[in-house]
């Protein structure tokens, strides 16, 4: 990756992933917008973010980035701020504030419509879950989380939309639920075997997969992979490692692999690799594939 960093937000438009913004090294806050493409392992930079910040999340959603919430001004100014990129004209565009401030949240989206899940607003975590509807470019607040937390990894399982791990005040938990968007509501599932926040994640084959991430608040990174099968109701562990243990990494999925750029190691360093595991081997519980988490 051009740009060493952590906390980027990360979507997927077509073939590219887009790395933007996060924090480097030195605890500046960017807003760098770098692409890079899948098919031909190669980066390109774009237009900048007009916000610089860290630690949000975005989602895209009929080939344009809603990149939404997040930190400035060293991660201490939680903010509201929607900024929309289009590839198309390499522009970016303002649209309406999220309800509340918030970063270290995670979304998903389902039927065009982005769910915005958890967060912190630098004085607590929180249970919020909000609903945005690009076309009419409004927000709704839905049911809460069960648990109040952070930077929980999500994914859409069929139609639920997954919350797994997080981080409370200090610790991070196993805790994982379901949402049904047909009756509002979040059911209790299996927990994860492993108690991490701010890996990186994706939804593949009806399995949503989390690697690295940190135990606690102040612990070391982790490189271990866990996958939760939803038909199931439960979670495979001993899946290839991550070859660099990272905490805040982007992460995306294209073409049944998981993605995963920058983050912040154990020696405190601000990577630039990108970690890529073949998801396709493990979609089903027991599978003997090794599969495979490689640096590309």
């Amino acid at each position: 990756m051009p740009t060493s960093r952590q906390e980027p937000f990360t979507g997927v438009i077509g073939q590219n992933v887009y790395v933007i913004g996060g924090a480097d090294s030195t605890g500046t806050i960017l807003n760098v917008n770098e692409v890079y493409n899948t098919a031909t392992n190669s980066w390109t930079t774009a237009a900048p973010m007009p916000t610089a910040r860290l630690g949000g999340t975005a989602a895209a959603v009929n080939n344009v980035l809603y990149v939404m919430g997040g930190g400035t001004q060293g991660g201490g100014n939680t903010v509201n701020t929607v900024e929309v990129y289009d590839p198309a004209t390499d522009t970016w565009s303002t649209k309406t504030p999220m309800p509340i401030a918030e970063n270290s949240t995670s979304s998903v989206v389902e039927n065009n419509i982005i769910y915005v899940v958890g967060g912190f607003n630098n004085s607590e975590r929180l249970n919020t879950v909000l609903a945005y509807n690009p076309v009419t470019d409004s927000w709704s607040k839905l049911a809460p989380l069960k648990v109040s937390k952070s930077n929980s990894a999500v994914g859409l399982l069929g139609s639920a939309i997954i919350s797994a791990g997080g981080l409370l005040q200090g610790s991070a938990t196993t805790d994982n639920e379901g949402y049904d968007a047909a009756t509002n509501s979040w059911t209790t599932l299996a927990q994860s075997p492993n108690p991490r926040f701010a890996g990186c994640s994706e939804a593949a084959g009806g399995v949503l997969y989390v690697a690295g991430g940190r135990p606690s608040g102040s612990g070391a990174p982790i490189a271990t992979m866990d996958a939760y099968n939803a038909a199931s109701n439960s979670w495979t562990s001993g899946l290839p490692q991550m070859p660099n243990a990272v905490v805040g990494p982007g992460s995306a999925g294209v073409g049944g692999s998981l993605y995963c750029f920058g983050g912040r190691a154990a020696d405190h360093g601000h990577g630039r690799e990108r970690h890529k595991c073949d998801l396709q081997r493990h979609r089903q519980p027991g599978s003997t594939g090794a599969g495979r988490a490689t640096i590309v």
